[in-house]
């Protein structure tokens, strides 16, 4: 495998700043459609430790898809919770956030999100769909990223993936970090809102050569690829 996967995820974050990626907040609280000042009277301090973009997960209700899930958005220095709704198509983190705008790709990445437990279990059980978050994209901010002149193409065997063979690929810079883009169908980059993050597809493309030389050759780490979702 190449230098640029991380074959051990868990070190991977002790070695890097867990504020880049989201917290889970592990609590137990009736009813299900609690207040934040429910749950600071609860577990005092807690609400002063979350941070814009976390996750409140109520282990009372959760284990289906993202059932008793919730986010705090900060506004103006108020703290507000979010609820996400665990059907099929909303079981995403809330359209109100945006990557680049407000976090990385992998901000919300199951294997690279911090656990903070208030209850006796320390085991996350939401999954977002799919197992990978969906996320929204400002395309409008990245215009090198419409332009198909942009991008270079490689095959993929890509066995038992309903899906183009053909990926495209280009690599764009945003805070001094490099990012690689990729979209099955470059028919969608002319107006795309709709990302998926790197984990979940790069890991089902690891043994995947052509791939893994995309990876090598762009220098790219895989918790910065994202691609347009083909199916919204």
């Amino acid at each position: 495998m190449n230098q640029y996967i991380c074959s051990d995820l868990n070190n991977y974050i002790n070695n890097n700043q867990k504020n880049k990626y989201a917290t889970i907040h592990l609590v137990d609280i009736n009813p299900k459609d609690f207040t934040l000042l429910d749950l600071d009277q609860l577990y005092p301090g807690l609400i002063e430790n979350v941070k814009h973009g976390d996750i409140i997960e109520n282990a009372r209700y959760s284990g289906f898809r993202s059932d008793g899930i919730s986010m705090i958005y900060q506004e103006n220095g108020v703290k507000k919770r979010i609820c996400v709704g665990y059907d099929l198509s909303d079981c995403n983190p809330s359209p109100r956030f945006k990557i680049f705008k407000d976090f990385v790709p992998s901000h919300w990445d199951p294997e690279f999100m911090h656990i903070n437990s208030y209850i006796d279990s320390n085991l996350a059980e939401f999954y977002w769909h799919d197992e990978y978050p969906i996320m929204m994209m400002d395309s409008d901010k990245f215009p090198d990223l419409k332009n198909p002149n942009n991008y270079q193409s490689t095959n993929l065997d890509l066995k038992g993936w309903s899906m183009n063979s053909t990926i495209y690929y280009t690599v764009f810079s945003h805070d001094r970090e490099n990012y690689l883009f990729c979209t099955v169908d470059l028919d969608l980059i002319d107006n795309f809102s709709v990302v998926t993050n790197s984990i979940y597809p790069t890991k089902k493309m690891l043994n995947n050569i052509p791939f893994l030389k995309i990876l090598e050759k762009t220098h790219i780490s895989i918790e910065n690829m994202i691609m347009i979702d083909p199916n919204f």
